[in-house]
């Protein structure tokens, strides 16, 4: 009853405006905005008649009127057909409360998010108190070979220590060499020892990190493996610079041609004057004759090494006072020509 109520109500409102129209153009009035001063001044209605043909003749009224007439059929409407809720929720759930009959068979991205923040937590919490979990096995494990290579491989600060606890000096030649600053390949079984040591601290670094990162595993892998690869980096610049220590047969052979090239120094190199490094190179392999083939199997000795040790020279027994250019060329020592004249001749 209602229902047909409204829609009577829209109904007549409509028919009501539409007719107010027709009357109008059926009477034919001339709109109130197309008629003339001339048109104007000849009609001169009063009474109920002026304010009835301003009523039709004005727009603004007629919209006034069709206006008021779709208010009150929206008043009459009856609540049923205003049922639905026009306002949207911002996500989907599964079921809509307010209106039973609407539902969605999925789950919505809101209950995953949450469902997957609670399974993370869950994972966290878990990491937190038992760091030697699977998920911590490989990151702890990427950590041991980062701090390996970072730490100088097998020229660690902890190699010495633990083989001066474990082993006798006197008995090993290793670490009598160690001890004394240069490099030695310990035992196989030394170095399987050292490497439980740096798995330990692996997983110390990982449980360390853990803490501090609230038990998220991956951003510790994450961590690891950056660390890892600048491990390497720095183990390769350490190769190629030379940086690694010397072993005692690279010691002893740096031992003698320093000694070598002071002899030569004090019988071919005067203070004075200047000379090119080539010049230097080819006074000290005619000095030395088993180093005059610098492709020799027996002494092998490259031009970059003897310049090395004109540099030391310099700096050890000459105090600095010569200089190089970027082009090669010596300013404060020059080679002693005559002393090679009367070498040759010799």
């Amino acid at each position: 009853m209602q229902l047909s109520l409204s829609y009577f109500a829209v109904a007549t409102a409509t028919s009501a405006a539409f007719q107010l129209g027709l009357d109008s153009r059926s009477a034919g009035i001339t709109p109130f905005h197309q008629r003339s001063q001339f048109q104007l001044s000849l009609q001169k209605p009063s009474g109920n008649d002026e304010q009835e043909d301003n009523m039709l003749n004005n727009p603004i009224e007629r919209r006034q009127a069709l206006r008021t007439a779709l208010l009150s059929a929206s008043i009459l409407t009856p609540t049923v057909a205003r049922a639905f809720d026009r306002s949207f929720p911002d996500e989907l759930t599964e079921s809509d409360k307010s209106v039973s009959v609407v539902s969605i068979g999925g789950r919505s991205n809101a209950q995953q998010r949450a469902t997957a923040a609670k399974e993370k937590e869950k994972a966290m919490k878990k990491n937190l108190i038992n760091p030697f979990s699977v998920d911590d096995l490989l990151p702890s494990l990427v950590w041991s070979g980062a701090l390996w290579f970072l730490s100088g491989s097998r020229s660690n600060p902890l190699t010495t220590p633990l083989g001066n606890l474990l082993y006798n000096e006197e008995e090993a030649q290793w670490l009598k060499d160690r001890n004394a600053g240069l490099f030695a390949a310990p035992p196989f079984e030394f170095l399987v020892l050292l490497g439980l040591v740096f798995v330990v601290l692996g997983f110390a670094t990982q449980f360390a990190l853990l803490q501090l990162a609230e038990g998220d595993s991956v951003v510790c892998f994450q961590l690891a493996g950056v660390a890892l690869i600048w491990g390497g980096f720095f183990e390769i610049g350490r190769l190629a610079s030379g940086e690694k220590r010397a072993t005692r047969e690279e010691f002893d052979r740096r031992l003698e041609l320093k000694d070598e090239f002071d002899e030569f120094a004090k019988a071919r190199i005067l203070t004075s004057g200047n000379c090119h490094r080539s010049d230097v190179i080819a006074a000290f392999r005619r000095y030395n004759a088993k180093y005059r083939d610098p492709e020799s199997t027996e002494y092998p000795l490259t031009d970059l090494e003897i310049n090395k040790l004109l540099r030391m020279w310099n700096e050890l027994e000459n105090s600095g006072k010569a200089e190089m250019t970027s082009s090669g060329f010596w300013y404060g020592i020059e080679i002693n020509k005559d002393a090679d004249i009367i070498a040759s001749r010799l």
